[in-house]
């Protein structure tokens, strides 16, 4: 299964299960800090004004229970693997 990607622009659960993260990159710059969530804890923060173009590498984070992407009034691009998928 390949990687999918989702885009968000407002507070966005992403998928509702165990998944793995491979990154973020930075569509628009956010105008408060983004954060990436494993259910109700924050894994990272993207700061405020972060350049159009960075990426963060996430190195196949494991999340446990849910991804919740808060943008920060940016917009976002998601990479992940449900690891539910047949082939993860």
């Amino acid at each position: 299964m390949e990687w999918r990607y989702s885009v968000v622009t407002s507070l966005t659960t992403i998928a509702s299960a165990p998944c793995l993260v491979k990154g973020v990159y930075v569509n628009v710059s956010p105008t408060s800090n983004a954060s990436v969530s494993d259910g109700g804890t924050r894994v990272a923060i993207i700061p405020s004004g972060a350049a159009i173009g960075n990426a963060y590498d996430f190195d196949t984070t494991r999340f446990e229970t849910s991804l919740v992407a808060n943008p920060g009034g940016g917009d976002l691009t998601i990479f992940y693997k449900l690891m539910r998928d047949p082939h993860f």
